[in-house]
Order: structure tokens, then sequence, then C-alpha cells
């Protein structure tokens, strides 16, 4: 009985994506292309195929290599869902193909009644790129101002040379939600344009091996992922100790990252936190990356405490007959979570957007890469805060020296708003130094909620000694060991990182006394200022 009556009998819509997935293999593989062909053909299978199964028969159809056939496939199913741009955009490939002028003009004029400007647009690029003479009114009157399909030919391009690995192999995810269980399937070749758009389109996910053969690498990257004790049993306070990490992690990472020579590019991984990319212009031995990409983690994985840090690859060679590690693409969807992965620094998650983002990101010279080395290597700072560290160096010790207080100014450039434990850390910390007025007010200025007028209110009332480290270690919960510093008065407080603090030093008044005061409420004006003009 065939596939089609037996589902029928069963009242069932038929599922053919097992017999598709049977017949790509073997039209790859160079298999049985004369009884694929004649099944690929077979009416009454393509009558019980949804619009989606409908294209992806079509592109078997062109793999056995009848064009023609799968031209008429794609016409009928423009007609049908005429709402189905990748339908089109395979049909006006497909065209291409065959040199149809006609029915290229054909496609053209049933396009514009059913698509929205910008695709049809980019049918008539495309059409344009494949070499039509420009004297062609019909398609070369509105094919001019669209350069958009060449330009993300060009992204696509660009992205595949950010993200190349082993040349002759790839993975594809698969997942079973039942199990809630994921892994991947090589692919034993190399990866196409075709393939990364079906990749970023969600219709399938790919992953990257990323050593090379020559035991080189385009790429590495440090994976974030959400510690398991905060996902299966989270403590208390859980949700501002990994609001806090989370801040402090891209902070550090992206100014250590500077400073050795790289620049990171931060992803969310669609699954259990984040991916930072290291690219390489040119690609650099294994053995290079993982150091480097090492001594990052070294540098910032002991300070946190709800992300466990992974450095992929995990290899510096290849030992056996194995492909090494691999690491999801970006911008693809999680198979088994469903959410789609994202560049963090770019707020617009469409696909051309989050392209157009990974085109203005410096990839590193793998020569000029520094890598401490030795307890004695100098200390590079991070070119982006030399300014304000210059103007701030009180903030500058602080952060470095106390991870609690650090955490807490790194939640403050992520323009989020503070927790009252984290407003009343700050406030009875950095509160009483000298500068408090304009320390306060710069960090404050870069939160969510800032009011200069109740932060000078709130500073008028602090009165005391430093809060101890105890107390902001158990205020934040957070786990970590106590700073190294000599007792004064019976306990130890942040503010003794500072060699020439001195008690009493702080501003609770806003009153100018002096000239001293009026230039800090001057620089606390400008940081009001620039805070408005954002």
């Amino acid at each position: 009985m065939n596939v089609v009556a037996k589902s029928q009998k069963r009242q069932e819509p038929p599922d053919f994506s097992l017999l598709m997935a049977r017949v790509e293999s073997r039209l790859l593989a160079g298999e049985d292309n004369d009884q694929c062909r004649r099944l690929l053909a077979r009416q009454d299978i393509i009558d019980h195929l949804s619009p989606e199964q409908q294209l992806e028969w079509s592109r078997l159809v062109q793999m056995a290599g009848d064009t023609e056939s799968a031209n008429r496939l794609l016409a009928d199913l423009t007609h049908k869902a005429p709402r189905m741009i990748e339908a089109w955009r395979e049909r006006a490939g497909l065209l291409c193909i065959l040199d149809d002028r006609p029915m290229i003009k054909e496609l053209l004029a049933e396009a514009s009644k059913h698509l929205d400007p910008e695709t049809c647009a980019e049918l008539k690029a495309l059409f344009r790129r494949n070499n039509y003479p420009a004297g062609d009114s019909s398609i070369d009157a509105a094919s001019r101002p669209f350069e958009a399909y060449r330009d993300r030919r060009d992204m696509l391009d660009h992205f595949m040379a950010c993200f190349a690995g082993r040349e002759d192999c790839f993975a594809r995810q698969w997942a079973d939600k039942q199990s809630d269980k994921s892994g991947y399937t090589p692919v034993r070749r190399s990866m196409t344009v075709e393939d990364l758009e079906d990749h970023l389109s969600g219709r399938k996910t790919y992953g990257i091996y990323l050593l090379r053969k020559d035991a080189r690498v385009h790429t590495a990257v440090i994976d974030a992922d959400l510690a398991k004790a905060f996902r299966t049993n989270p403590p208390k306070k859980a949700g501002d100790i990994v609001r806090r990490d989370r801040a402090y992690l891209f902070s550090r990472i992206r100014e250590i990252s500077v400073e050795m020579g790289m620049s990171p590019v931060a992803e969310f991984s669609g699954g259990k936190g984040y991916h930072f990319w290291f690219l390489f212009e040119s690609p650099i031995p294994a053995a290079k990356a993982r150091q480097a990409a090492g001594a990052v983690i070294g540098r910032i994985e002991k300070d946190l405490e709800a992300f466990n840090l992974e450095l992929f690859p995990k290899q510096d060679g290849f030992t056996g007959k194995g492909l090494g590690n691999l690491v999801k693409l970006p911008l693809g969807v999680h198979r088994l979570t469903g959410k789609q992965s994202f560049f963090t620094d770019c707020r617009d998650r469409s696909v051309d957007a989050q392209l157009r983002h990974l085109h203005r990101v410096r990839r590193s010279n793998g020569t000029k890469i520094k890598v401490a080395s030795g307890s004695g290597a100098a200390v590079i700072t991070h070119p982006a805060s030399d300014e304000e560290d210059d103007a701030y160096p009180e903030l500058y010790r602080l952060k470095r020296g106390c991870k609690p207080l650090g955490k807490i100014m790194a939640v403050c450039k992520t323009r989020q708003s503070l927790t009252f434990r984290e407003e009343k850390v700050l406030l009875q910390t950095i509160g009483l130094l000298p500068r408090s007025r304009l320390l306060i007010h710069y960090l404050l200025s870069k939160t969510a909620d800032y009011d200069p007028h109740l932060a000078d209110s709130k500073l008028t009332r602090i009165r005391g000694t430093p809060m101890g480290c105890k107390r902001i270690h158990s205020l934040l919960g957070y786990e970590g060991p106590l700073c190294d510093l000599e007792k004064r008065n019976g306990y130890v407080h942040p503010l003794l990182l500072i060699p020439d603090y001195q008690p009493g030093g702080g501003q609770p008044s806003a009153k100018i006394e002096n000239l001293t005061s009026a230039v800090e409420n001057l620089k606390q004006a400008i940081v009001q200022v620039e805070r408005f003009l954002k």
C-alpha cells in the first residue's frame, strides 16, 4: 500500500520529512538518481505536501537535475501561497539559471501584486546581479536603487569568513524535546551560502568544528553558561546575583580582551548563557588562541558565582581521528529551546541588522595579541577606560579591588536600576569619600532611573563609618572571599583600598565652600548635562 493511501485510511496528515531526508542523502551520495527522480515526480505525493514541504521538494527536484519540473512546482507554489517570500526567491533564482527572460518579466509582474516593494526590489536586484542588460526596461526600471541583495550576499560572505571552521565538515543540530536532549550530526562537506541561509532563517541549525586540519583556528570561544545551581535549585537572591554577575562578566571580558589586543563579539547563545567569540583576521595556531582566551578566563572566573566559563577549542591539535570541538553558529535557532541567538551589542534583533553589526566588528590580528606571563607582567589599562580612570581613580581602585562593588558599578553601566541594597552599599562606601558627590552622581547618572535631586537628598543623610566587607557580602549574598586588607578600627571595609583614605572626608552637603568644591560641582553638572543629551 502506498504512503498516501495508508495515511488517508488513518485520517492523519502524512509526514514526508523522513522520506525527503532519505532522498536528500541518496542524492548527495549520488545513489539511485533515476529512482529518486521517479519518486520526486509522483503527483500523488506532491498534492499532499504542505507549502513548506513543497518548497523543500522543489529543491530536491533541482538536486536531481530536473530544473523544468522544479520551476513548475515553484510556480504552482507561488500561486497557492503568494505570501511565501522564500518560494518567490527560490523561483527567481531558478529562472536565472534557466535564463528564461519572458518568465522573469512575468514573475516580476506577478510578484508586484502580492509582495511588498522591498521584496520585489530584492528580486529585481537578483536579476540585475545575474548580468541582465541595463537596457531591458522591464527589469531595469526598478532595479537601480536596490543594492540590498548584493549587500546581503557580501554580509553572508563576511559571516562565513569570520566563523570559518574545519574546511571539509560542519554539523547539524538535532533535538528531542521529550527527553530534553540535543546533539549534532556531522555533515561531511564544505558549508555553502545556502546552508547559511537555512541556518539564519531557522529552518536548520548548524555548528562548526573550530579546528582546521592544520591545527589552526579562525576563532576561539568563551562559553559562559548559567551554573547548574542557579537553574535547578536557585539560591536566595539568585536574580540579583545573576544580574550583577552578567554585567560584571560582560564588562570584564571586554576590558581584559582589549588590554590583550582582542575584541570579543558577545552573543546570547539561545540556550543557557552567552558565547564570547574572538575573531582573527587570519587563522592562528590553536595553542595561541587557547592561551589568549584562557588568560581572559583565568582573570575573571574566580570572581563569578552564577556563571561557569568554558574555553573552545579544548585541544591544541588533533590527537586521534576525531573532529575536535564544535560550537553552534551565531544567529541560529537552538533546536531544544526554540530561541534564536543574537549579538547582544545590537539592539535590532533582525538578521539583516545583526549581519550589519558583525561587519562593524574588528577582527584581531593574531601577531599582535599580548598574553601576560609571570607575576611581574605589566598591567595594560583598557584604552576605552583611560579617560574615566584618570578622572575617577577612586572608582578604578574600588572596582578592581572589591568584587561586590565592581559588580554594582558594572550594573550601573548597563543602564539598569539598582536595588535598594545595591544603592545602600554604594552610598555607604563611595558616599563617604572626599569627592562623594561627584562620584555618586557619575555612577547613578548611568542607571535607568537617575534623579539628581533625589541623589543629593540621599547624600545629605549619609553618616557614620564605611560599610564593612562582611556586611556588604551579607547584603548582596556574595559568596566570594573577603579582601585581604589590614583591619582599621577593628574591621575591614573597601575604602581601605584607597591609600590616602581618611575617615570623615565625605561631602554630605552640596554647599560650595571653596574653589575645589566649586570645580567638583561643575563636573557634576556636566555629568547631568551629558545624561540629558543621551
